[in-house]
């Protein structure tokens, strides 16, 4: 049916919203140097096997990482947790570092 199709096109895109935030927040994570515990709310998913794929990306992408980072777990209200090792400075301190410096 047409709200069928529908379903699935809407189901299709929140799936890949979600895999494309996941690569853009462990990379954002490495460029601004975040570390400790991180919670990221993604776009609430109902297939078990998006969800699935969801934690696949996330794993995949924090591996590209040097420093050492963790998917936790993926809640009950579609919360990932990951932990991230600190390593130096963060850019927030850097820049408010460089601004006293000046």
């Amino acid at each position: 049916t047409g709200g069928d199709v529908q379903h699935r096109n809407q189901r299709a895109a929140i799936l890949n919203t979600n895999l494309e935030a996941a690569s853009e927040i462990a990379r954002q994570l490495r460029l601004r140097q975040m570390s400790g515990i991180i919670v990221v709310d993604f776009v609430d998913m109902d297939d078990a096997k998006d969800e699935q794929a969801l934690i696949d990306r996330v794993k995949e992408e924090l591996r590209k990482d040097r420093i050492s980072a963790d998917f936790v777990d993926l809640t009950g209200l579609g919360l990932v947790e990951i932990t991230r090792k600190r390593a130096g400075e963060s850019l927030a301190d850097m820049l408010e570092s460089a601004q006293f410096d000046a």
